[in-house]
């Protein structure tokens, strides 16, 4: 399975949600159905809107114990006036701890 992290922002260009989908790298019809279906659902019916995020200085086993305790593989990092600016995957955690084990 691959999984995707959609950001999306208001009008003001604000981080007001995040939503996670999970896709399978072959599909048969019966699931292109659903998934065109579900494309046509507002996005605010599905999305989160109270958003976990972390602050660029936020230390990697915050983030971790964060990405456990909330079951996401992706956060998203905002500056100090909740802009968006970045997002730290499980894929980062795994790449720095294999840099720093030598890999």
């Amino acid at each position: 399975m691959k999984q995707l992290a959609f950001i999306f922002r208001d009008r003001r260009d604000q981080l007001y949600g995040h939503w996670l989908a999970l896709l399978k790298d072959q599909v048969g019809d019966e699931y292109l159905e659903s998934l065109g279906a579900a494309l046509d659902t507002p996005v605010s019916s599905v999305m989160t809107s109270d958003v976990l995020s972390v602050g660029r200085d936020t230390e990697m086993p915050e983030i971790v114990e964060l990405m456990l305790e909330y079951k996401v593989g992706a956060i998203p990092v905002v500056d100090g006036d909740n802009e968006l600016v970045g997002i730290v995957s499980y894929m980062d955690v795994l790449r720095e701890v294999a840099e720093r084990e030598g890999g």
